[in-house]
This record gives C-alpha cells, structure tokens and sequence, in this order.
C-alpha cells in the first residue's frame, strides 16, 4: 500500500489465520507535480536487479529542455536513476525502484515512479514475490483505533489535490471515514471531537492524536512521549539502547531518524523526535 500524501509505502506479509499482522514501512518519493503518481490497484508484474533505465520521450524532452540531455538507455551503475534494484508494476513506465539520488526520497522528485533509499528497496526487493497487489492512495487524513481513542493523523495536502479540504473540511473528512469506524462511533456512544479535527488539520505534521474517546492536542501527545536528541547521545526508552546518532541532519532528516529508529526500536516503543517527527509502533506495526 502507498499513500502518496504520506509520502510512504506499507508491505503487510502473507500470513496465516490467527498469525499477527507483521507490516514493513517505508519513506518514499513520488511524482512531481505535472508527473503525478497514479492512483489505483496494480501488480508488481517483474522485478530486476541492476536494471537499464530506458526513459520515455516525454522525460527525454524535458531533460534536453532543461539542458540536462539523457540517452536512450542508461545502463546499471552509478548514474542510472533507477539504482540497483527495480520492481515493475501493470501500469506501463510506473516502477517502484531505488535511487542513485538519495535525497529525492521524502519529497515530489520523480518522473511518477516511486523512489526507496538503496538500502530500503534491497529490502523490500526480497520480501514482495511478483504478483503482490499495489494499491495506490492519496489519503492525507489517516483515522485509526488506539487504547480506546480514535486517532487523526494528518498530512499535508498534495498541490495538486482536486478536493478541495480547506473549503468543506467536515463533509470531506466524513466521507474518508470507513464505514468500520462510523459503525464503531455508533457502537460506541461517541461524537467526533470537530474542532480537535481542525486544529488537526489546519496544521498537519502527521503526528496522530485522539479526536474521540478523549480528544487532545498534538502538542498534548508530543508532551505526552519520549523526547530524544538528534545530536550526542540519544537516550533511548524501553529496549532501544544508548547509541551516538553521528549520521548528519539533512532535508530528509524525519526518513533517516524513521530508519534509524526502524532498526534500533523496541516493538511496543513509542517515540517522538522533536522538530523532526513521530514513530509509533504498537506489535511491530505503525499506530496508523
């Protein structure tokens, strides 16, 4: 699954009746805007390893544009955009692949593919056999049981969005709402706490917080978890262990904190980096 407002994609492994969910998440890049991402359900139809970049002429148009010329082919190595690892999908020209750009992963850099860090597409390369479903979404407001609450977790919403959120907040954000969830609303006896979903939405940093069951402010649940440093020594709760974060704060600083907790964390830890963002995990799994 991909959600292109989050800017994240989600793998849920094959599993058996009764077996815990066990999902892997990673940050991506997407389309520009003129070069969206398509949304839909699709399937990863091949996969590569050390793939040839074979651009289309729409891409090759506007590199000679930009004066940036590119040929026909580009074979494996280090200036092939795809990086080392490819996974096709249905939709013809639309890949899922690494990168020899680093830093394009995190924001709207691509020609509509979408971009993983190297070592997070050798990753997810091994884990997704070909034929595994691809649902594309573009879903900017995440809503989700935790402990009681229902959360809302907001991102911001793409430029080029044709649903227009800042004019009629209220009847877009209920239609985003799963039948699911309003059943449990129901069930429940609980009204959505609206004007915590404003100030929510009015200022996404796709931190979650409660809007029904006990609502309360981002800034209330960011006080509420672990503050860590992102220079020295990191004092990390739970299971996560002392470490000295030496790696140099970037623009993609949230994606590389994201990793390096993914790869350090305790399961049931929750952490929040300040200024920079928010994991959750409860089982091995995102709160949302």
């Amino acid at each position: 699954v991909i959600n292109l407002a989050a800017m994240r994609l989600w793998y849920f492994e094959p599993r058996k009746a009764q077996e815990p969910q066990v999902v892997h998440t990673y940050p991506i890049g997407i389309g520009r805007v003129g070069w969206a991402t398509p949304e839909g359900v699709t399937k990863v139809s091949r996969k590569m390893k050390d793939p040839t970049w074979r651009p289309s002429a729409a891409v090759r148009k506007e590199h000679a544009e930009n004066d940036d010329p590119v040929p026909a082919v580009v074979l494996p190595g280090p200036d092939n955009p795809l990086g080392n690892r490819a996974m096709y999908l249905g939709w013809p020209t639309y890949l899922v692949h690494g990168t020899n750009k680093p830093y394009g992963v995190g924001i709207r850099s691509s020609h509509g593919c979408i971009r993983l860090y190297p070592e997070d597409i050798l990753q997810l390369f091994e884990l997704a056999p070909i034929g595994t479903p691809v649902r594309v979404v573009n879903q900017p407001y995440l809503f989700g049981w935790h402990a009681g609450k229902l959360y809302l977790q907001a991102y911001d919403v793409l430029e080029d969005d044709p649903r227009d959120f800042a004019k009629a907040p209220k009847k877009l954000l209920s239609k985003q709402l799963a039948a699911r969830i309003q059943k449990e609303l129901k069930a429940r006896g609980e009204t959505i706490d609206w004007a915590a979903v404003s100030a929510i939405s009015h200022e996404p940093r796709g931190i979650p917080a409660p809007i029904a069951g006990g609502s309360a402010s981002v800034a209330a649940e960011v006080a509420a978890a672990a503050v860590v440093a992102l220079l020295g020594i990191i004092a990390l709760p739970g299971t996560f262990r002392q470490a000295l974060y030496r790696q140099q704060i970037h623009d993609n600083a949230q994606a590389d904190l994201a990793r390096y907790i993914r790869d350090h964390a305790g399961r049931d830890d929750v952490v929040y980096a300040r200024d920079i963002g928010y994991i959750g995990y409860v089982s091995g799994q995102p709160i949302l």
